[in-house]
């Protein structure tokens, strides 16, 4: 297994990583890595993702490593575009992935879920704005360093990583994206137990008494009236909203009699 996690790396960092089985993404360089796909050509197969290392900055050219358990390459796209493109491919928006964060109460930055791929943002860059991109599906445990600001990560397929994140925040992200997949496989059982009940995305709990589906709409059109009505300042009507979700078609009509 370490010879295929550790391919596309140079001879002599692969001999690095054999000797400590630790990949060290603090030192790790994209000159480390030899093998190169031009940002068009690029095709990950996710479930194999381990990482998406962000090397880019406003002060050079866009530089991403790509971790799987295949082994190493490297790119010029950025991680978030690289998240992008899977996004436009499955139909999972960003506005989806931030409604479920905000719903649960989350506080880590907005992670992306889809079945067992678990990303999550780490070790944002000081000088771009681009994260790095953890996959929590092959975390095993996080565990401390001597330095405050790393973090030493157990992985799955038997080999360790250090990157430049705490602890107590790589902790709290992991456990966060955790509680999104928890939800999203709930709400897919209540579904499936009582398909006449609705749209997938119904389920009890409440925020502010809306449930999920109603805090959704509730969210997306607010978010369209900012977009296409800067200077409008009204809350939108929760009963007109409900009205509309329930399909209740009181008050949307002419009386019989016009």
């Amino acid at each position: 297994m370490a010879n295929s996690l550790t391919h596309g790396l140079t001879a002599e960092y692969q001999e690095k990583v054999a000797a400590t089985q630790v990949v060290d993404f603090t030192k790790l360089q994209p000159a480390d890595v030899v093998t190169f796909v031009p940002g068009d050509q690029v095709e990950i197969d996710w479930s194999t993702l381990l990482y998406l290392k962000n090397y880019s900055s406003s002060d050079r050219a866009a530089d991403t490593v790509i971790w799987t358990t295949a082994g190493f390459y490297r790119t010029e796209r950025t991680p978030r575009a690289l998240i992008q493109s899977l996004s436009k491919c499955v139909g999972v928006d960003w506005f989806d992935c931030r409604m479920e964060k905000d719903f649960l109460q989350l506080t880590s930055p907005t992670p992306f879920v889809l079945g067992d791929l678990l990303l999550f943002a780490t070790e944002r860059s000081q000088i771009g704005k681009y994260y790095s991109w953890l996959n929590g599906r092959y975390l095993q445990s996080v565990n401390t360093t001597a330095r405050k600001e790393e973090s030493r990560i157990s992985l799955t397929v038997r080999m360790e990583m250090i990157i430049r994140d705490s602890t107590t925040r790589l902790s709290k992200s992991w456990d966060e994206v955790l509680q999104v997949q928890r939800s999203r496989q709930r709400w897919v059982t209540q579904f499936m137990q009582t398909p006449q009940a609705g749209p997938l995305i119904t389920q009890p709990a409440r925020v502010d008494e809306l449930t999920y589906c109603q805090y959704f709409a509730k969210q997306l059109l607010t978010a369209y009236m900012k977009k296409t009505q800067p200077k409008a300042t009204g809350a939108v009507d929760e009963e007109a909203l409900w009205q509309v979700l329930r399909d209740d078609q009181r008050g949307m009509e002419p009386p019989l009699d016009s």
